[in-house]
């Protein structure tokens, strides 16, 4: 299940509807804790009112109408998975397999089904069994159907909210929030205006406007790290990051977005990209024509991406000449290759990682073990223009280096710390280390790099790194599509963040364009010390 609550504090003028007589605070308690979510009626001279008590701050909500019922489904439901659901009892007490843990983590809890469409429920704490509930008239009929009959002595023993909208001045009236309330009703209109009367609905489907709500729904949170992709996007993020390269077809370039443009940030060895000549750092103007000012990282990757043996045309600025040119790239299959390995001037050991994938601790250990010799006097690890990848990868990787119980990284998530340590797997040779650095060092190649810096297991030469400073999870829904969304901020050793900050090395050097002044420095270091 995904644990996702929103909570808004919102300070307002609050007035309260009824007011009733204090009680003895044990029995206020009693009170509060017995009824925590449940629906309850309230009979007050002969007027219906209904209430909702949130099971964790164990105050009630005014359901004043329809609209007040349809917007604490939408602000103060969990999130949970169809799998998750399927294990607690629906209304008739029929499930596959139920989970006691979870059912009674959940009793009182309004449920967002997030691969659903949308979804909500409600667990019955009264027989752990679970109902559907709809934003709807119908919706509110239902939980009508399950509150509780509740005297006004006993009801003032639970506090009224202070969030607006379910602190009414009174039952009959309704905010003026509420009556914006934007609904599932809202959004199907549109859905069926657009698909049935735009003039050019013959170009788009509902699906297509389904997945662009979702992508606009996602680009809402204005996180640059949160996005939603289509099934096809989706298959090829997993493939990327599990290693698998028989379905990537494209120039085997990695690109991001930075200031509304689109830059080249690393092309792979022996790729149609480093062929063609694209380099690092390239701005990415136009893609067969069509302009990519203000466009999105995965609109751009959809125009570059296609089929083995076709072409995509280029416009490219690069920087550093100060020159644009046209540059006609024939796709193919690529094969990633997550590490490259040699032998530099006989003696020192040569790793360059591309992507942090699910296999590379694996390739990492079979490429150290080609490349080191009782001649090998250092080893330097490439983590130039190195986007990140699986933290996982990152820890196993860092592992190599450290000693048991080192702190590798601390991963912060909603008011949790959990901390990853090394198990004493050290695998590389007691010589000295350097790990090579850039601006486009990001994520999970920060990871490694803070970790060995922390217990002086690698120097660091280079520029300062990119500074991405939190982790994401890719959620996969039924339809095959996907929510990557930030769940954590990841914290050195030392617990200070590197987000927008980055990791300075200790040695500096920038690139000059020409030749590999930092290799060169990275050498020099090895041999001498200094």
């Amino acid at each position: 299940m995904m644990n996702r609550r929103f909570f808004f504090f919102i300070i307002g003028a609050f007035a309260a509807i009824l007011f009733f007589a204090g009680r003895p605070a044990l029995a206020d308690e009693l009170t509060r804790v017995r009824y925590a979510g449940s629906f309850l009626r309230q009979d007050y001279q002969g007027r219906l009112f209904y209430w909702y008590v949130d099971p964790v701050t164990q105050k009630r909500f005014a359901l004043s109408d329809t609209n007040a019922f349809a917007r604490l489904l939408r602000i103060h439901s969990v999130g949970i998975t169809t799998r998750n659901l399927n294990k607690i009892p629906d209304a008739t007490g029929s499930t596959a397999k139920s989970d006691a843990a979870l059912i009674q983590r959940m009793r009182g809890y309004l449920l967002l089904q997030v691969d659903g469409h949308g979804k909500t429920w409600y667990v019955n704490p009264l027989n752990d069994r679970r109902y559907a509930l709809e934003p709807t008239d119908a919706g509110f009929d239902v939980m009508k159907t399950l509150a509780l009959d509740m005297r006004d002595d006993r009801l003032g023993d639970i506090p009224v909210t202070l969030e607006n909208g379910f602190n009414l001045m009174s039952f009959g009236q309704t905010s003026a929030e509420d009556a914006d309330l934007v609904n599932d009703q809202t959004y199907d209109t549109m859905l069926n205006l657009l698909s049935q009367f735009h003039l050019h609905n013959d170009t788009f489907s509902r699906q297509d406007l389904f997945y662009a709500s979702l992508t606009g729904m996602a680009a809402g949170t204005h996180d640059p790290y949160t996005e939603f992709y289509t099934p096809k996007q989706n298959q090829r993020q997993k493939a990327v990051f599990q290693g698998d390269s028989s379905t990537i077809e494209g120039i085997g370039a990695y690109i991001q977005s930075k200031d509304k443009s689109i830059y080249v940030v690393s092309v792979i060895s022996g790729s149609p990209a480093e062929q063609a000549g694209l380099l690092p750092k390239d701005q990415i103007l136009a893609i067969d024509g069509q302009s990519t000012d203000g466009v999105s990282v995965d609109f751009a990757v959809s125009l570059i991406r296609g089929a083995a043996n076709t072409t995509v045309r280029l416009s490219i600025y690069r920087p550093s000449s100060g020159v644009t040119q046209e540059y006609v790239v024939t796709r193919r299959r690529i094969d990633i290759p997550t590490v490259d390995a040699s032998v530099l001037d006989n003696s020192i050991a040569y790793l360059k990682f591309s992507l942090f994938s699910a296999d590379l601790p694996g390739k990492f250990s079979d490429a150290l073990a080609k490349v080191v010799s009782s001649n090998t006097q250092g080893v330097i690890v490439d983590l130039r223009n190195n986007p990140g990848g699986l933290t996982q990868s990152a820890a196993l990787v860092a592992d190599l280096w450290l000693t048991s119980d080192q702190v590798i990284y601390t991963a912060r998530e909603r008011g949790t710390n959990t901390r990853y340590v090394a198990s004493d797997g050290r695998q590389v040779p007691l010589v000295p280390t350097v790990l090579l650095v850039n601006e486009e060092t990001a994520s999970a190649g920060e990871i490694l790099a803070s970790a060995l810096h922390e217990y002086h297991a690698a120097t660091i030469i280079g520029a300062r790194t990119y500074g991405k400073g939190t982790g994401q999870t890719l959620e996969t829904f039924e339809d095959g599509s996907g929510l990557k969304f930030t769940t954590f901020e990841w914290l050195p050793p030392d617990g200070q963040s590197i987000d927008g900050k980055g990791i300075t090395p200790d040695i500096a050097v920038q690139d000059t364009g020409s030749g590999d002044s930092q290799l060169d420095r990275a050498k020099q270091f090895i041999r001498f010390g200094f």
